[in-house]
């Protein structure tokens, strides 16, 4: 679970670093 948790932040980071962000199920751009 904790695996699985940390894989998800990841995923967050690299979207932002990327200049994405994910809110309400869509994607904007920065």
């Amino acid at each position: 679970m904790a695996d699985s948790f940390g894989k998800r932040i990841k995923g967050y980071l690299k979207i932002m670093e990327s200049g994405l962000v994910l809110r309400n199920g869509s994607f904007y751009r920065f």
